[in-house]
C-alpha cells in the first residue's frame, strides 16, 4: 500500500498536522522542495501551459507531494495491508486459467476496444498456441483505495478499492521516500515516529532480485543476464523507475537495461534457446521484464 498516512490509537494521523501560520507554511513549502532536491523526489518538468508536454530527459521539478501526511483510519490500513496478499493470489491465479480468461471474461471487451484489447487477447492466444517456455512469473502490484464516508465521518469510513494495477505499477520507490520526507520535515525520528514504515522500493528490489536468481538457475550458461524494464519515450517518470534502478544494482549486483518497445522490437532471440538478447555484441539477454509500456 503506497499511502504517505500515519498512524495512532483508533485514527492514523501525525503530530505534524498541526495549524500553522503563513510565514511558517511557506517555510515548510521551501524546506520540503529543497528535501526532494536533495533526495530524488522528482520528476520530468513539463511545459506550463495546457498542453503538459515534457521538456527533456534532463530537466526536473519536484514531484507532486503533500506537506503533511494523511489522517486515515487505523482498520482501513491495517485491513488493505492484509488484503495485500489474498490480491496478488487472485491475480496469480485468475491469470492461469488462460481459456477462460481470453474465451469468457474479456470477450465482450476485446470486442468493444478491437485496437487495443482485441489485439491483446489475440497476442495472447498466439503465445499459448506456441506453448508455455517460462513457467515462472513475477508480479508487481499495486492497490489503489479511497474512503467512503457518506456520513462525512473518517473514522466511521469504509475502505473501496478503487483499482489494482498489473502493469506499470509505479511510485514504489518515491512514495518511500515520501515518508521519509515527512518524518523529516516534522522533527520525527524513525524509532519515534507515529508514520508506518514504508519499504515498497526494498520490498520491489527483492522480488525482482529473486527472480533473476531463479532466471540464472534456469539458464546457468548464460553469463550476461539483466532485467530490462519496458519504458516509454519520453518518460516523466524516469527518476522512480531510476531508484529501483539503483537498489538493485548496489545491494543485489542486478544489472537493469532501460528499452522501449520499439527498441525491443528490433531484438532477437537465440538460435539456440528462447533467451531474448539484448545486446548481440555482448551477449547479454533478458533475464525478466518490468512493464512501464503497453498499457
Amino acid at each position: 500500500l503506497l499511502l504517505p498516512i500515519s498512524i495512532k490509537t483508533t485514527m492514523l494521523t501525525s503530530s505534524a498536522t498541526t495549524t500553522t501560520t503563513a510565514a511558517n507554511l511557506n517555510n515548510l513549502v521551501a524546506r520540503a522542495s529543497s528535501w526532494c532536491a536533495s533526495f530524488g523526489i522528482l520528476m520530468g518538468a513539463r511545459q506550463l501551459d495546457h498542453t503538459r508536454q515534457p521538456l527533456g530527459d534532463l530537466l526536473l521539478e519536484p514531484a507532486p507531494f503533500s506537506l503533511f501526511p494523511t489522517d486515515f483510519p487505523r482498520t482501513s490500513f491495517e485491513v488493505a495491508y492484509e488484503m495485500g496478499k489474498p490480491f496478488n493470489a487472485l491475480v496469480h491465479d485468475v491469470c492461469s486459467q488462460q481459456e477462460w480468461l481470453l474465451e469468457e471474461a474479456i470477450v465482450t471487451a476485446a470486442q468493444g476496444d478491437p485496437d487495443f484489447t482485441g489485439r491483446l487477447v489475440s497476442l495472447a492466444k498466439e503465445v499459448e498456441a506456441k506453448g508455455k517456455i517460462q513457467n515462472l512469473v513475477l508480479g508487481v502490484l499495486r492497490s489503489d483505495y479511497m474512503l467512503h464516508k457518506p456520513d462525512g465521518s473518517v473514522e466511521d469510513a469504509s475502505l473501496l478499492q478503487v483499482e489494482l494495477n498489473t502493469i506499470a505499477s509505479s511510485f514504489g520507490c518515491l512514495s518511500s521516500k515520501v515518508s521519509k520526507m515527512h518524518k523529516a520535515l516534522h522533527g520525527e525520528s524513525e524509532k519515534d515516529s507515529t508514520l508506518p514504515p514504508n519499504q515498497a522500493d526494498e520490498g520491489i528490489a527483492k522480488g525482482i532480485a529473486m527472480a533473476y536468481q531463479a532466471y540464472q538457475k534456469q539458464f546457468p550458461d548464460s553469463k550476461n543476464v539483466a532485467v530490462v524494464m519496458v519504458v516509454q519515450p519520453g518518460e516523466t517518470n524516469s527518476i522512480d523507475q531510476r531508484d529501483l534502478e539503483f537498489v538493485l544494482k548496489t545491494k543485489y549486483g542486478v544489472p537493469l537495461v532501460r528499452k522501449t518497445l520499439a527498441e525491443l522490437s528490433q531484438c532477437q532471440c537465440r538460435t539456440d534457446n528462447p533467451e531474448l538478447l539484448l545486446d548481440p555484441d555482448s551477449d547479454l539477454v533478458a533475464g525478466g521484464g518490468y512493464f512501464f509500456a503497453g498499457h
